[in-house]
């Protein structure tokens, strides 16, 4: 990978747009990217765009770029296997979106939110008095998990299990899912309880009993369950990592200046303005990909059919040209800030956005009432996690320590756990790095979180 641009501007040493360690900072190398190469052709037919109105031209843009592929880097084939909501493109995409979006829609959501509410006040009430805590393993995490277990059908004892091996299946792809051993182990699981609603007279509302009844569903009673499986583990694995490193990124952006958490302890209608700045800010999702169908000219550069177009989303939510201040964390930006792409945009916005909102607002909103003198403690550095799987990167914190009640300590000191992983139902895995060529397939890349330690009065 080259370090400089197309125009010749020397980058940072060793920029590297899919940078996953967790101390990374990549402003100020895709600020000159949107600068002098908004379009860079990063290796031989793959090419990065940073800027805003590119990225969003093409996540809008769904005759000349292909949403087969997405989140693998590798050669887009098309080939998920059974099919999977983030791999399609219409016709088959929108009958399942439909299908799917059923259970997240407005309504649905709104009918859970005094349980996402109760929900939350209950991790917080727990916290208090516990003297050290970790906000993201006992509460964040744990409220997402149950939300989107509660939404898709789960009980709540399996919860975390059927996590694990979602975030497993995920991790693995794009392998064929014959060879993931959690995919058996969910698919007989799901497989069990399935037959158990067949039997019942009576389903309940949730989104596993839509999906036995979505339209144009197999014949074959175990590829219909496969299919049910596939959706039900892309549901779980998107459904709480991505708004719980959220809800972190945006706690340590407002603990880090004590001025801005207590302007939201003061003024709770500052929880909405909270939460898009939070999205715009941690872009918890760092990139997507696209196939280009035929060939299209973007800013001045080629891009020929069947190139891989990677969508840097974290670089969009930074574009000066769109936000002012982009590398800080403010609370003035009105109706802009609203216009962020952490969801995405077109035909493949996130499923989850309203459900999204809800959680994040409960989360924030209950923490100022509940614990509104935590601070943090020690000399805390921006929060990070990185997961790289097959080339999807997230983004966010796993652990933030602190203390509770009387007991708290005070000075935590801020350090890397690489043995430990706060996912409910995760294991720990062996640390890789990415090969030099972003064509090889990347399977597993996780790094240590960081300690963010708090201090609660």
């Amino acid at each position: 990978m080259t370090s400089r641009t197309a125009s010749g501007e020397a980058l940072p040493p060793a920029f590297d747009p899919f940078d996953a360690r967790p101390d990374r900072d990549l402003t100020e190398g895709y600020a000159a990217v949107r600068r002098h190469a908004p379009v860079w052709e990063i290796e031989p037919g793959i090419f990065l765009l940073s800027r805003y109105r590119d990225v969003r031209n093409v996540l809008l843009d769904r005759t000349d770029f292909s949403n087969h592929g997405n989140f693998f880097l590798g050669p887009a084939d098309g080939s998920a296997e059974p099919p999977n909501i983030t791999h399609l493109d219409p016709p088959e995409h929108t009958q399942l979106r439909a299908v799917l979006l059923e259970g997240f829609s407005a309504g649905p959501v709104r009918a859970a939110e005094p349980w996402v509410q109760s929900r939350a006040e209950q991790l917080a009430e727990d916290l208090a008095g516990a003297g050290v805590v970790d906000l993201c393993s006992q509460f964040a995490l744990p409220l997402t998990t149950s939300v989107i277990a509660r939404l898709v059908g789960l009980p709540p004892v399996d919860a975390d299990r059927v996590v694990g091996w979602s975030q497993e299946i995920v991790q693995l792809r794009p392998a064929a899912v014959a060879d993931i051993p959690a995919f058996t182990s969910l698919f007989g699981y799901l497989q069990a309880l399935l037959e158990d609603r067949r039997r019942s007279s009576g389903l309940p509302d949730d989104m596993i009993t839509r999906l036995m009844r979505r339209p144009g569903r197999p014949a074959d009673p175990a590829d219909d369950d496969r299919e049910i499986v596939t959706h039900v583990y892309q549901l779980m694995a998107a459904g709480y990592p991505t708004t719980a490193y959220t809800i972190g990124m945006g706690l340590h952006a407002l603990l880090a200046e004590p001025a801005l958490w207590a302007g939201v302890v003061a003024d709770r209608s500052l929880v909405a303005v909270v939460r898009e700045e939070s999205l715009r800010y941690g872009s918890a999702i760092r990139q997507v990909f696209r196939t280009a169908l035929r060939e299209r000219e973007i800013d001045g550069v080629t891009v020929p059919a069947g190139s891989r177009v990677v969508l840097a989303l974290e670089s969009a939510n930074r574009d000066e040209g769109v936000f002012f201040d982009p590398g800080r964390f403010r609370m003035d930006r009105g109706e802009i800030g609203r216009q962020h792409l952490a969801f995405g945009s077109g035909i493949h916005l996130c499923l989850g956005a309203t459900l999204a909102r809800t959680e994040i607002d409960a989360a924030i909103g209950v923490l100022a009432e509940r614990l509104a003198q935590m601070a943090l403690a020690g000399a805390a550095r921006p929060a990070h996690h990185h997961v790289l799987v097959a080339g999807d990167p997230l983004q966010g914190p796993q652990r933030l320590l602190g203390g509770a009640g009387d007991g708290a300590a005070e000075g935590v000191g801020v350090g890397f756990d690489e043995g430990s992983t706060s996912q409910p139902g995760s294991k720990s895995r062996q640390y890789i790095r990415r090969p030099v060529s972003l064509r090889h397939s990347v399977r597993r890349i996780r790094f240590g979180p960081p300690l963010l330690p708090l201090r609660l009065h």
